[in-house]
């Protein structure tokens, strides 16, 4: 087998492995996994989970689930302490998300 053929056959396996990735989450398994954060004593451990559950919602198109992912992280951030410029930016993207992406009766249902 060529370089080139053992190159595609690699990105091949890459790409796939990284779908598979992102599609194993439904919106309830990301949704009870947000929800589970806010009883989280260690707001590290929730700002790293709501960083993740962003990232995979983003992924998967799941705009309510990033709009959630982002309140559990300004929450980790209020938790914590975390200087004003970091939750000013969370603040921004979370708006901005919402004027772009979602309607208002999603988030009603935050």
């Amino acid at each position: 087998m060529g370089p080139t053929k053992r190159l595609i056959l690699t990105l091949l396996l890459i790409s796939c492995t990284l779908q598979t990735k992102a599609q194993q989450y439904s919106p309830k398994q990301i949704d009870s996994i947000l929800i589970g954060t806010f009883q989280l004593a260690d707001r590290n451990k929730a700002l790293k989970i709501g960083l993740d559950m962003y990232k995979i919602s983003e992924n998967a198109d799941y705009y309510l689930g990033m709009a959630k992912a982002m309140k559990v992280i300004i929450n980790s951030y209020l938790g914590l302490g975390v200087n004003s410029r970091k939750l000013w930016r969370q603040l921004i993207n979370f708006w901005t998300l919402r004027k772009e992406k979602m309607t208002t009766t999603i988030l009603y249902r935050l």
